[in-house]
């Protein structure tokens, strides 16, 4: 037999240089030289894109991205904010998201205080905080209640005393005679 033959017979025929049902290449992303890292404004230019199309496009690893942006107090990938803020109409541009009023970075490319543009969609707590704020809620109720009822015991002892000074002061009561 031919060696095409045997391919074809085999299950292993050839289609346009790849193994027919086999998965398609991988694109490869050009290598970032080393120790060359994107600036934060450049990685911060891909927010509005998976943090998958930003590995690729910079050449770099998932892990590598997300240090540089954490280095630079965003705490995670943004996409997913971005794309609620775009339908919500809150910003139109990845340019508006980053540097529009209260935009994630600040003129000079660094992170902003994290407020504005973000807080649009509000601070999401956890489990753990929201538990936390309840607690730090009822011992505040807690301590006003007692702080209530020890100045109304307080209000109610002076009450008694001068109830009994006017009491002393009263027509015809003599006080008793002290030995």
């Amino acid at each position: 037999r031919t060696h095409a033959r045997a391919r074809a017979a085999s299950g292993r025929a050839r289609q346009g240089g790849r193994a027919v049902g086999s998965a398609p290449p991988r694109p490869v992303a050009m290598p970032a030289l080393k120790g060359e890292d994107p600036t934060f404004s450049e990685v911060a230019r891909l927010f509005d894109k998976p943090i998958a199309e930003a590995q690729q496009q910079l050449g770099l690893c998932g892990a590598r991205i997300k240090q540089i942006i954490r280095d630079n107090g965003v705490a995670r990938w943004p996409f997913r904010k971005y794309q609620a803020l775009v339908t919500k109409g809150v910003v139109s541009s990845v340019d508006e998201f980053l540097y529009g009023p209260g935009g994630l970075l600040s003129d000079d490319g660094q992170a902003a205080d994290g407020k504005g543009v973000l807080s649009a969609l509000g601070h999401h707590q956890s489990a753990k905080e929201k538990q936390r704020d309840l607690d730090q809620a009822k011992e505040r109720a807690r301590l006003k209640r007692s702080a209530e009822q020890a100045a109304a015991a307080a209000a109610g002892a002076n009450t008694f005393a001068a109830a009994g000074e006017q009491a002393d002061a009263a027509p015809g009561y003599a006080p008793p005679p002290t030995k």
